[in-house]
């Protein structure tokens, strides 16, 4: 009778252990499974701030364009609709740069956005913009470890300015969508 005591508390011996053994493996599937859909919902996030740092740079094209040429025309005393030059370059990569600083000011997220390759390309009215938009999150676990999100794609804004009337009204028009950016007078 004393073999199957033996027998019968190593087979209960073996089953607590196997349970012990199943709940910790629940719980430390769950805590991983919690950090999956941390990771996933930062993965979004930092998609969803590339979107509309996005929306906000090509808003940013035309207000930048026709402040140039408004600008410019003030000084002139002619009304154009020229957007040559590194003067109009210099203005659009300017607005661009202050946008996107305000917008990703580390005090307001932890996510990050810079552009870069930045070219401007006029052709007389109509100036094509072109940059690499990037933003960024770093999740710092421990020291020199991390999960790391970077979403960089080229972006292309296309504006046509025009000027009319006695008083070289501007209005800046996104050729892409086909919608009035900015209409200054």
């Amino acid at each position: 009778m004393n073999e199957r005591a033996g027998v019968y508390t190593t087979i209960m011996a073996v089953l607590v252990l196997a349970t012990i053994a199943m709940v910790a493996y629940t719980g430390v599937a769950t805590v991983s499974e919690e950090h999956t859909m941390s990771y996933s919902n930062i993965i979004l996030e930092t998609k969803r701030v590339w979107q509309n740092a996005r929306f906000v740079l090509d808003k940013a094209a035309g207000e930048a364009l026709a402040d140039f040429v408004k600008d410019r025309n003030i000084l002139t005393g002619v009304c154009s609709d020229d957007v040559s030059g590194n003067d109009a370059q210099a203005k659009v990569e300017e607005y661009l740069t202050a946008d996107l600083d305000e917008m990703t000011d580390p005090d307001k997220g932890e996510i990050g956005c810079t552009f870069s390759d930045f070219t401007y390309a006029p052709a007389g009215n109509i100036a094509t913009i072109t940059i690499k938009l990037q933003c960024e999150y770093l999740l710092k676990r421990g020291a020199g470890t991390g999960f790391y999100v970077n979403y960089a794609k080229y972006v292309t804004y296309k504006k046509e300015v025009t000027v009319s009337g006695p008083t070289c009204t501007v209005t800046v028009r996104d050729l892409q969508s086909n919608e009035t950016d900015v209409v200054l007078s």
